[in-house]
């Protein structure tokens, strides 16, 4: 749910639920940090969210303020509407940055099945 690889561990998970299990979603047992706490190693788990939550709300609704310009750009004027799209779509992005690291999400991006999509979706930003 929270994508994150050690998450077991810190909801206790791994006293309960069979490692090989664990193993075939991508999650650990272990109770190494994850990259998201050496990132923020300050934030607990509930201010992640709240702080995915805040930056992914903000980025929805500057996505949202973007169709109400969609007018101007068929008038010739598509500054607004780019510039709200693009920080709403990179505010959205950023906001699971909270949940894993920026390493981590970028590389995730960037796997071979999800290679083209992620490049596409990054040059159309």
């Amino acid at each position: 749910f929270f994508c994150c690889s050690h998450a077991p561990a810190m909801w206790g998970l791994g006293d309960w639920v069979d490692p090989s299990a664990l193993a075939s979603v991508g999650l650990t047992a272990t109770s190494e940090p994850d990259a998201a706490e050496l990132v923020c190693p300050s934030l607990s788990w509930q201010q992640r969210i709240a702080g995915w939550a805040i930056c992914f709300a903000m980025g929805c609704l500057c996505s949202l303020a973007s169709v109400r310009q969609i007018g101007s750009v068929l008038l010739g004027n598509g500054v607004k509407f780019a510039a709200l799209y693009t920080v709403g779509n990179v505010a959205s992005l950023a906001a699971t940055f909270f949940l894993l690291s920026p390493q981590r999400q970028l590389r995730s991006m960037f796997e071979p099945h999800r290679r083209k999509a992620s490049a596409a979706y990054m040059i159309t930003l």
